[in-house]
């Protein structure tokens, strides 16, 4: 096995933990003029999850009205994940929320 290949799973084993929808508190995204971060704050977590840099603004802002839609469709049962879109619902659901 190539070195860098080691070097990227050694890596990724640390960082690699799941996280529950009822556990976020906040979704946050951050944008400068050419990339955007996307970091969240946790509930039942001493440590919050590493944020995820150097992303596309406008795809950072995707994922943070997805992962809003998502927490917001089950706190209050929505089935979003049932209709033919879900991640165009989830997103939907997720601007609405921050308006």
């Amino acid at each position: 096995m190539p070195s860098e290949l080691k070097e990227f799973q050694r890596q990724s084993e640390e960082v690699l933990y799941p996280v529950f929808l009822e556990d976020i508190a906040i979704v946050r995204v951050t944008e400068s003029p050419f990339f955007a971060t996307l970091s969240f704050e946790m509930m039942a977590m001493a440590d919050d999850p590493t944020s995820v840099s150097f992303l596309n603004p406008i795809d950072a802002e995707k994922m943070e009205n997805i992962i809003i839609g998502a927490m917001e469709s089950k706190r209050q049962d929505i089935p979003a994940i049932e209709s033919k879109k879900p991640r165009r619902r989830l997103e939907k659901i997720g601007k609405l929320k921050q308006i």
